[in-house]
């Protein structure tokens, strides 16, 4: 599984927008399971965004389908 967390601080068509550093079809890969875009400057891991999509993730890869407050649901 391949996902993918693309900051895009323009406004405009993602073809043409960027993250101040790396231009969105520089960062995007064809075939990936996930892709979110993160309206952030290049430095976006402390964008809630972020965080939320990275925990998902590590989250599927350990094999947890559901996570509450209360507890965590095995598969």
């Amino acid at each position: 599984m391949i996902n993918s967390i693309i900051a895009v601080a323009d406004d405009g068509p993602l073809e043409e927008a960027s993250d101040g550093v790396v231009k969105y079809q520089s960062a995007h890969i064809e075939g990936v399971e996930t892709e979110l875009i993160v309206p952030s400057p290049h430095t976006c891991l402390q964008h809630p965004w972020t965080i939320t999509e990275l925990r998902r993730i590590l989250l599927h890869h350990v094999g947890l389908k559901r996570v509450g407050p209360k507890a965590l649901a095995l598969p």
